[in-house]
C-alpha cells in the first residue's frame, strides 16, 4: 500500500540521519525544526522543535527565513535557515524533508547533497 510505504520512507529517513549522527557525532549534526503544534510530553524546547505561535511562522516563512516548510494535520513545520546555519557551526547537518519540499533546499547559500533510499518492502521492513 502506498500510504505504507510513505510511512516507511519517513521512518527510514530518520533512523539513518540518527544513526550517522551516533556513529560520527563530531561529523554529522542535524537542525532543530520548527512546528506549530504543541509540544507533546517529553518533548524539549529547543532540542526536539522549537514551538511557536502559526502567525510568527507564517511571518517567517513569508519573509523568506524558512529552508524548507510544510502542513501535516493542520500544523505547520519547517526548518529555519537560521537553524542550518547553526548546525553548520557543529559539522555536516543533515536534515530529513519530506521529498516534496526537495526543490525548495538548493539556494545559492545551500548546496545540498541530495540522496534517495528507497524503503525496503513491508517485510524486510518489519525485521530491520
Amino acid at each position: 500500500m502506498a500510504g505504507d510505504q510513505v510511512v516507511r520512507a519517513a521512518v527510514m529517513r530518520n533512523e539513518l540521519k540518527r544513526r550517522l549522527i551516533a556513529r560520527f557525532p563530531h561529523r554529522f549534526t542535524t537542525t532543530v525544526p520548527h512546528t506549530t503544534r504543541p509540544k507533546r510530553t517529553g518533548e524539549v524546547e529547543g532540542v526536539d522543535y522549537y514551538f511557536i505561535e502559526r502567525p510568527v511562522m507564517e511571518k517567517m516563512i513569508y519573509s523568506g527565513q524558512m529552508l524548507e516548510f510544510g502542513e501535516f494535520r493542520g500544523n505547520l513545520y519547517g526548518t529555519a535557515l537560521s537553524s542550518v546555519r547553526d548546525a553548520q557551526q557543529a559539522g555536516i547537518p543533515l536534515i530529513t524533508p519530506h521529498p516534496l519540499a526537495l526543490q525548495l533546499l538548493r539556494t545559492q547559500e545551500f548546496m545540498p547533497f541530495i540522496v534517495f533510499i528507497q524503503p525496503p518492502d513491508a517485510e524486510t521492513f518489519k525485521v530491520s
